[in-house]
């Protein structure tokens, strides 16, 4: 008998990121390496669909 595992939230999960806005990120500078790293789900799926 298999259980039944409540993956909604899962679901809920890959629907934020889907309907992420592009002006939603943050900026994160590392002084080690001296660069800037920008996160963001909606500019994620910009750098995909643009192959940027």
């Amino acid at each position: 008998v298999v259980d039944s595992v409540n993956l909604n939230h899962v679901a809920d999960a890959i629907t934020r990121q889907r309907n992420a806005a592009m002006d939603e990120f943050e900026l994160f500078y590392d002084s080690s390496s001296s660069t800037w790293h920008v996160t963001g789900a909606g500019l994620k799926r910009f750098v995909q669909m643009t192959n940027w």
